[in-house]
């Protein structure tokens, strides 16, 4: 199993980065996306995109700020056995730092291939969450 990482510092505080990571059923940060659908609540809880990617809560530290999430189905990247965490902490006066790490087993591609795709997605949607907090 190979573990894929991507980082982003924003311009927020940490609480204000958290209330949004925290807040697994509330999407309004991805972009692009049209049809959302909620299933449960807390852990175990599910997102549905498109009806056909379908993200699982696994747990939520609120202690440490960090959220765990698998996607048992309709993985959109080359890698299988999938299991994420975002992690937020304070980077300085008024900043913090988001740290999205997987672990998966690349499907069909190299380690390397995987990484690039696991890593550029992470980074668009850091991207995402940045222009969803200044707006």
């Amino acid at each position: 199993m190979a573990t894929f990482e991507a980082k982003g510092e924003l311009a927020v505080p940490v609480d204000k980065l958290w209330g949004v990571v925290r807040e697994f059923g509330s999407v309004g940060w991805i972009q692009g996306v049209s049809d959302v659908k909620v299933v449960g609540s807390g852990p175990g809880m599910e997102r549905i995109f498109n009806g056909a990617i379908h993200e699982k809560l696994e747990s939520v530290d609120d202690a440490r700020r960090v959220l765990t999430y698998t996607i048992p189905a309709g993985l959109p990247l080359p890698v299988k056995n999938y299991h994420s965490t975002m992690k937020v902490e304070a980077a300085g006066a008024g900043k913090s730092q988001l740290t999205w790490t997987c672990r998966a087993d690349p499907d069909g591609v190299t380690e390397d291939q995987a990484r690039q795709a696991v890593t550029g997605m992470y980074q668009v949607m850091i991207g995402w969450i940045k222009d969803y907090m200044r707006a």
